[in-house]
């Protein structure tokens, strides 16, 4: 496989914390309450540091070196963390990985978000909605943007594509990466 035993156990899991303050939540990660004015996200899960250098290979290499049995790992690391924090999902939750632009699709060949989501979805018994969600306009790479240029960025970017599907559900987003958090706000 493309993850050593060595690099596996050198990968440091960050415990859950909330969203906004990043103080440590329990249970689930869950937004401090009084953090909850500041934004949208109940709740927050980010496994692993993405300054962690084999969590950026690992993400890199599945991007960009389009190795597409990363997914598999990465839902695999997700799915141990759960376990080791004993985070249960909720089984009626509909997993909704965060689209790509169908241009950025089509140019990479595969959305990894939706790769590592089904993948998840298999382990954890979770429904995947992977369409339910669209990128309604092209942007640019967040990565090469600043905290309040990636909000301008995003601004009207994306839109549910069948809202009787989501109404009165758990919403899980996944993404592979989760910087200032913009895209999931």
């Amino acid at each position: 496989l493309f993850l050593c035993a060595s690099c596996r156990l050198s990968l440091q899991a960050q415990p859950p914390s909330c969203f906004y303050c990043h103080k440590l939540s329990w249970p689930v990660g869950r937004t401090c309450e009084s953090c909850r004015e500041h934004t949208k996200v109940y709740a927050f899960l980010s496994p692993f540091s993405y300054g962690d250098n084999v969590v950026k290979e690992l993400i890199h290499n599945l991007k960009y070196n389009r190795i597409r049995s990363l997914a598999e790992i990465l839902a695999d690391l997700l799915e141990n963390y759960l376990q080791k924090y004993k985070i249960w999902l909720p089984k009626e939750a509909l997993l909704v990985p965060i689209p790509l632009h169908k241009n950025r699709e089509r140019k990479r060949g595969f959305n990894q978000a939706k790769l590592i989501a089904r993948h998840l979805s298999e382990r954890l018994g979770l429904e995947l909605a992977e369409n339910v969600l669209k990128k309604t306009k092209a942007t640019r790479p967040q990565i090469e943007l600043r905290a309040e240029e990636r909000r301008k960025n995003l601004t009207g970017a994306f839109a549910v594509s069948d809202p009787q599907k989501i109404q009165n559900k758990i919403i899980l987003l996944l993404d592979d990466v989760k910087t200032t958090g913009t895209t999931l706000e």
